[in-house]
């Protein structure tokens, strides 16, 4: 089985200090005719899962049409939410069982209520609380996903605390990429400290029952061939669509933080091609990617650093070409020696 992310719009009604989509884009949503589209030639695939994503995704206007078609075609999915208008959308998932997703993932960034509001949104943790009540009264899963910066790294303990009192079915511990409004704010880990972000997350994994997982495992790369296969896109079992119908190269570099103007990553609209067709070019895309990534290996170019995939791909893809305008940043001193 392989798995479908869908941005289903970039409209969001939070505005996050460490968001990583660029907030400057016009807010659009993804087209109805294009969502038919995906589903009917995805399923020639085979048997597939579908990650919801945003912006946020329970904004589309027609949420609830997307939902029943999952439902209708018995695809699995997730929907990764800030669980802000929670309870608005509860009643689609309430109509049986086919429309319940595989787990809700609610946006949790600290296990203090003043922690979590700072970053997010006012009043955002009561609200995640009390939309975890009526998961856990409707049995609705649920997991948490935490995004680290130096505002709540402090706080990654008492949130495996918080994730296993509440019995949440995961927990992603994930750190924050660097933005333009992270460096501004002076509250983005520098890339010389990940090693012990790395080093906590995977003592806390070992410490608690509830699933723990992260990014990647530090150093695990070029010691276990996961440089080049640890990502699920590396591999081509995952595809990514933008709010805009585009086939991208990832999730996570999609619409990056300044770097609005930046194609590169994308592959082709659905809009003028089949997705087929698009596969194809993807699997092109990563053979000449990896080429790259095992020159850099051999050659010994490749730095601890640049082993967490997310980073190499940034900059393999020039998504923190505006790191120029910060030259006193670690940042922009490590993507300008490692370029």
């Amino acid at each position: 089985m392989f798995g479908l992310g869908m941005e289903l719009t970039n409209k969001c009604n939070f505005s996050c200090l460490h968001c990583l989509r660029d907030k400057s884009l016009p807010r659009e949503d993804l087209s109805i005719k294009i969502f038919d589209k995906i589903i009917k030639q995805a399923k020639a695939f085979g048997q597939f899962g579908a990650g919801l994503t945003g912006g946020e995704p329970t904004l589309h206007p027609q949420f609830d049409y997307i939902i029943e078609t999952f439902a209708r075609e018995k695809i699995k999915f997730t929907i990764v939410t800030n669980g802000w208008n929670f309870q608005d959308i509860l009643p689609i998932f309430l109509k049986g069982q086919g429309f319940l997703p595989s787990a809700l993932v609610f946006s949790l960034d600290g296990a203090k209520e003043a922690t979590h509001d700072k970053i997010r949104k006012p009043g955002s943790f009561r609200k995640i609380m009390q939309a975890i009540t009526i998961c856990r009264k409707r049995m609705i899963p649920f997991a948490l996903q935490m995004s680290v910066c130096l505002l709540n790294e402090r706080e990654m303990e008492e949130m495996c605390f918080l994730a296993t009192k509440l019995n949440a079915s995961l927990l992603s511990i994930i750190y924050t990429s660097p933005t333009p409004e992270l460096i501004k704010l002076k509250i983005a880990k520098p890339p010389e400290e990940l090693e012990s972000y790395y080093k906590t997350v995977n003592r806390l994994s070992s410490a608690f029952r509830i699933p723990i997982n992260t990014n990647y495992q530090w150093k695990n790369f070029i010691s276990k061939d996961n440089f080049l296969f640890g990502c699920c896109f590396f591999t081509g079992n995952y595809l990514n669509i933008d709010y805009r119908g585009n086939l991208t190269f990832c999730c996570n570099i999609s619409g990056y933080s300044g770097s609005a103007n930046n194609r590169a990553d994308i592959i082709g609209s659905l809009k003028d091609e089949n997705l087929p067709a698009l596969y194809k070019k993807f699997l092109k895309m990563i053979y000449i990617f990896k080429q790259k990534m095992l020159d850099d290996i051999i050659h010994h170019r490749a730095s601890d650093i640049d082993t967490l995939a997310c980073l190499y791909c940034i900059k393999y893809f020039h998504k923190m070409d505006w790191v120029k305008n910060f030259p006193n940043s670690q940042w922009h001193k490590y993507i300008n020696i490692r370029k």
